[in-house]
């Protein structure tokens, strides 16, 4: 018979292309042989693994370019394709609900934040609040970089950014464009007459640089354009390099480098065969090539470049898709584990869900590549759509691509809890990630667990613990992502006894990136900043980055299941549920018949992690995270939805936040109207949830500030 020792290296080679991370680490522990073939043939196994599992796109990548992909965390400790794959892997199970991760209080020193922006490659996170602030700080140390004087900026101002480009609105419904300072160059086009700054930027900019010239250029933003939409805006979103703004009939596409309007949509409120108008517009988005409106009506996509309507998906549609999941209740409560994300996991429904009168399209996003669509309806459901271009084109119809997924409660109800109708708060979507905030909880959805974690591998490899559907092996072939895999934030929003709806609809943004999760919250209640534990990982981090930039570093220097910041280790250590077999090293040691294998590989604590930021330890006493009662209005100020971004009138802009702005990663715009403003839609917001005298807050005014889920790889 034939053993596969006896092939030649390059079979050998080409048959380990196959095989997942998992499986090539378990391989190389059989025998003597195949724990000296991965020593010779390291850096060829681990860079094929790479690509297996997508964590490069091409074969042909150096490892010193596929290390320079990842802004958001310290790629300084890897060395060797091992190294790599080894930490990518780490990053996606921790994601998954599988590993190690933390959460963290961003600075405190932003009392009322309302929108943020996250740009991790420059090193900053921009803020605007509920008083009219404009703020930009060090990421990793929270110390004022450059900000606007209070009052130029209005009040719950929305903000986009990308690309080193600002964009926030004005009373008037204009929008100011500024760049920064780091990203200007000579090459940069001039803008034309009409769209170029006005004095009012100028003046803010040269008193913004006098306050804060010892910092200069970092996180200095200057004065690039005025932008003037034809019709009051009711939404706008940027993805650069194009701004779409909604107004009452039409979109506006502006091109930002060079602040030229280059595409007009027109009547997006038409009936186009059908019955009802769009109605009022909640949220847009884009992508080459469509942009998405969401209405209270319908969702609509139009084609780029000449504004077709090819994709219209009423809200009230019922069903709106033919495959339906709903989460699964939890036994006991999840945040008893110490991880800050949880695995959840759904089952498949064949009920219809009911449709309330009010059910509307709030927000939708799509990646750059059209593949991956996700839209959130206002009762706590999502729809889900892989290829969307194949629905687009009339390959499949509607109802049979989508998956629906409702986000039910994850805790058994209790006597004490007053039962509401849930809400969606917030999406978000980023790598293949969906991140939701409803008044059931904060959710992170990955929507193909084997495209990076487990490629390839049978249903019997897979940890039972993972966040999987059940009986997907029963959904259709045309439903979209059967792969889907869930998990929970449980640190956010529960009660030792419940789910905090109130602070839960009060999140006014939530952002994503590829290895954490940022979201406003409440400060009261939150644990002690670990200073001293900061300052020793910190060092140790240093003094173990100048290790690895000479030499290999030695595993056995940090335990493998050495837990990070904040969170307590669970039983048997952060790496018992990887999924990897971590506890076996990826081989080392080797099996006793075979010679030890080094690896150069710490599981330490992040080199960039910032001192700005205090840890939470919630498990235990995570009650205190959120100690205020249910249904309090912390903010004072409650109608059910979304703060002010309707900005034709100066009452409406400067209506105060209310709660539940609806948004993602790149903001998205739900505002609460004037009386002006429901008279003309003919939609009467009300607070029937809420009673406000019986719900009151006794205790000290909340501050809100920005939090963070770190799913970075030690």
């Amino acid at each position: 018979m034939l053993q596969l020792e006896s092939l030649p290296t390059e079979l050998l080679l080409h048959i380990l292309l196959y095989l997942p991370v998992q499986t090539l680490s378990a391989l190389r522990q059989t025998s003597r042989f195949w724990n000296n073939f991965f020593v010779v043939n390291e850096s060829s196994i681990y860079h094929k693994a790479a690509l297996l599992h997508d964590f490069v796109t091409t074969v042909d990548v150096s490892l010193h370019d596929a290390k320079d992909i990842h802004k958001g965390f310290s790629m300084n400790d890897v060395v060797t394709w091992k190294d790599y794959c080894r930490k990518c892997l780490r990053l996606h199970l921790n994601w998954l609900g599988l590993g190690h991760t933390t959460m963290s209080a961003y600075g405190r020193t932003t009392d009322s934040a309302h929108r943020f922006k996250v740009d991790e490659t420059a090193g900053i996170i921009i803020i605007t609040t509920a008083v009219g602030e404009l703020r930009v700080s060090d990421l990793h140390t929270d110390k004022a970089l450059w900000s606007l004087a209070n009052g130029y900026v209005r009040p719950y101002a929305h903000c986009e950014y990308d690309n080193g480009y600002l964009i926030f609105d004005r009373y008037d419904g204009h929008k100011e464009v500024w760049r920064l300072c780091a990203s200007t160059n000579s090459t940069d086009p001039v803008i034309l007459e009409g769209a170029q700054p006005d004095d009012a930027q100028f003046r803010a900019s040269e008193r913004a640089a006098s306050r804060h010239a010892a910092t200069y250029p970092h996180g200095h933003f200057t004065p690039w354009a005025l932008l003037k939409p034809p019709e009051p805006a009711t939404a706008y979103h940027f993805v650069y390099p194009t701004l779409v703004v909604a107004g009452l009939h039409s979109a506006f596409l502006w091109d930002i480098p060079s602040a030229r309007l280059i595409e007009t949509i027109r009547d997006v409120q038409g009936l186009y065969d059908g019955d009802e108008p769009l109605g009022q517009i909640n949220y847009v988005e884009l992508n080459e090539r469509h942009v998405f409106i969401c209405g209270w009506n319908e969702l609509r996509v139009f084609a780029r470049g000449g504004g077709a309507l090819v994709l219209r998906v009423p809200s009230k549609q019922n069903p709106l898709a033919n495959t339906r999941i709903v989460l699964d209740k939890t036994a006991g409560d999840p945040r008893q584990e110490p991880s800050a994300v949880q695995p959840v996991h759904a089952h498949i429904v064949h009920e219809l869900f009911p449709t309330p009168f009010d059910q509307m399209f709030e927000a939708v996003h799509v990646s750059p590549s059209g593949r991956e669509l996700v839209a959130m309806l206002s009762n706590s459901r999502l729809l889900f759509i892989q290829d969307f271009q194949r629905v687009v084109k009339g390959e499949i119809a509607f109802q049979d691509a989508v998956l629906e997924l409702e986000i039910t409660r994850l805790l058994p109800q209790t006597g004490s809890i007053l039962v509401r109708d849930a809400v969606s708060v917030y999406l978000a979507l980023d790598h293949g990630r969906v991140g939701i905030v409803t008044s059931n909880g904060v959710f992170v959805i990955t929507l193909d667990f084997t495209r990076h974690a487990f490629p390839g591998l049978r249903s019997e490899s897979i940890p039972s613990k993972l966040g999987t559907i059940h009986d997907r092996s029963d959904m259709p072939p045309s439903a979209s992502f059967p792969n889907m895999a869930l998990s929970v934030v449980p640190h956010v929003g529960f009660y030792a006894f419940g789910i905090n709806e109130a602070g839960l609809r009060d999140v006014s943004c939530l952002q994503m990136t590829e290895s954490r999760l940022y979201m406003t919250w409440y400060d009261l209640g939150l644990p002690q900043v670990h200073e001293d534990r900061q300052k020793e990982d910190s060092k140790a981090a240093m003094m173990t980055t100048a290790q690895t930039e000479d030499t290999p570093a030695d595993d056995s220097a940090v335990a493998p299941d050495a837990p990070g910041w904040g969170l307590p280790p669970g039983p048997g250590g952060a790496s018992s549920e990887d999924g990897v077999g971590e506890s076996s090293g990826w081989g080392d040691p080797a099996p006793s018949d075979a010679p030890a294998a080094g690896s150069s590989s710490l599981n330490i604590s992040d080199i960039n992690e910032p001192s700005g930021w205090g840890e939470v330890s919630a498990p235990g006493g995570s009650a205190e995270w959120n100690s205020h009662t249910e249904g309090e209005d912390p903010a004072g100020e409650f109608s059910g939805w979304g703060d002010a971004d309707i900005v034709d009138n100066m009452e409406a802009a400067m209506a105060p936040a209310t709660v539940g702005g609806i948004g993602d990663d790149d903001d998205w715009e739900y505002e609460a109207e004037d009386e002006d403003m429901e008279d003309e839609w003919e939609w009467d917001q009300t607070d029937d949830d809420y009673d406000s005298d019986d719900e009151e807050p006794d205790g000290p005014s909340l501050r809100k500030i920005v939090v963070r889920v770190d799913c970075s790889p030690r």
